[in-house]
């Protein structure tokens, strides 16, 4: 397993990546306090995808559910 430092919207997100199986790349960590998890056929696909996946989240605002 690789911890990678991911910039993303100012912030430094910590994610791990890992491998299981040939092709299959997992990268996972926090953002805005919610798990995401990525899957791809390359490490760099893997992290790119956590990038994509984290950065269409918005932040909840107080009061609003």
């Amino acid at each position: 397993m690789r911890k990678r430092t991911v910039k993303l919207h100012g912030r430094h997100c910590e994610i791990s990546v890992h491998r299981e199986g040939k092709h299959d790349w997992f990268a996972v960590g926090d953002y805005l306090g919610k798990e995401i998890r990525a899957q791809a056929e390359s490490e760099r696909a893997a992290v790119n995808r956590w990038r994509e996946t984290a950065s269409k989240m918005v932040p909840e605002r107080p009061g609003h559910e």
